[in-house]
């Protein structure tokens, strides 16, 4: 998977980056600038399919991995997104360890799953021959639950046992919701729930990471939290918040000299 396996693999967090907009040119973008991989959400945005394929495709030509949140834990969602070619997908809100396992027999092909065959984009538009693909297609895509209740909490190290699941991301704020202080993950209770997810994944070796909000030149002292916590990956900011950062910045200095 590119950049983001590579690091993973060797011992290296990986900095990824949010897409609500559904842009090819800004994930070529994105790939320039050398994140390591984009989780293109699909769940809280009006991104389509086609706009979705051509965002992977976008990110493919940078070695950036392309990661894409479905709406929901549902197959049906999940087998287009397979079919592209993600090189990961996430399942939001799973709350046990049943959730985690429909979500995994969602991706994986008979006996093991429920998925149904028909890959396009994902066997190289069938120039992949079908005992090839079935031999990789496992270990070449990235399967992730996101912790962001604090059922998934309590469960989490039966979470964490299921097969095929490849890493886990947290969601602070859902998560913070769920404990009733919604924003407010900076509470104590919600940070114990970090710690708490942080410490079973690395017991049980599964990779792990949050999905966080940034604000470029603050520094990142909020992040620093996730790095001692030995997170795996880190997805920050998004095309939406630096764009609406960088014009708001561009208007008040013209504005201040125009005044």
């Amino acid at each position: 998977m590119n950049k983001f396996f590579e690091k993973i693999r060797g011992g290296k967090m990986a900095v990824g980056t949010h897409a609500q907009l559904g842009s090819q040119p800004i994930m070529e973008m994105f790939g320039i600038a050398g994140f390591d991989a984009v989780w293109i959400d699909t769940e809280h945005t009006a991104i389509d399919k086609q706009d979705l394929l051509n965002c992977i495709i976008a990110l493919n030509g940078y070695g950036t991995a392309a990661i894409v949140r479905i709406p929901w834990n549902d197959p049906v969602l999940a087998k287009p997104v397979l079919e592209m070619g993600a090189d990961g997908i996430i399942f939001p809100y799973v709350r046990s360890a049943e959730d985690v396992q429909r979500a995994m027999e969602s991706c994986i092909y008979p006996p093991g799953g429920c998925r149904g065959f028909g890959p396009v984009r994902a066997n190289r538009y069938g120039m992949m021959g079908n005992r090839e693909y079935f031999d990789s297609y496992i270990e070449d895509t990235f399967r992730v639950v996101q912790i962001e209740h604090v059922d998934a909490v309590s469960c989490i190290d039966e979470i964490l046992k299921v097969k095929y699941l490849s890493g886990i991301v947290l969601g602070p704020n859902d998560l913070s919701g769920s404990l009733g202080v919604l924003g407010q993950t900076d509470h104590p209770e919600v940070v114990k729930c970090f710690d708490t997810v942080a410490k079973a994944a690395k017991k049980a070796g599964v990779p792990f990471g949050v999905s966080t909000g940034y604000n470029v030149g603050s520094g990142g002292g909020s992040l620093k939290q996730w790095v001692d916590r030995g997170a795996d990956y880190i997805f920050v900011g998004s095309d939406v918040s630096y764009a609406m950062s960088g014009a708001a910045a561009a208007y008040r200095e013209v504005s201040d000299l125009v005044r």
